[in-house]
């Protein structure tokens, strides 16, 4: 249910790539071993071989955690909205 900046070559444009590469650094820094991570899976993604899930974190909703800090924005599978706007 989220849509998160694109990093590097797959960003539209400079301030995407380094919003991505932001959410990449938290991530890294909220899920750290011996963390409790579940997931469930919803289901298979349109791409194929991802999978639309619910990732909680010590019990706390990671995907929210992303929106709370502008890192992601809420998705329902439509048009996107751009990051760079």
């Amino acid at each position: 249910g989220i849509d998160t900046p694109e990093k590097g070559g797959r960003a539209q444009c400079e301030a995407e790539a380094e919003l991505g590469e932001k959410a990449t650094e938290f991530a890294k820094s909220m899920i750290k071993v011996g963390d409790t991570v579940q997931v469930e899976v919803v289901q298979w993604d349109k791409y194929g071989g991802r999978f639309n899930g619910i990732v909680m974190v010590n019990g706390e909703n990671f995907a929210q955690m992303q929106i709370d800090r502008g890192l992601a924005k809420p998705y329902d599978g439509g048009t996107k909205e751009s990051w760079c706007d």
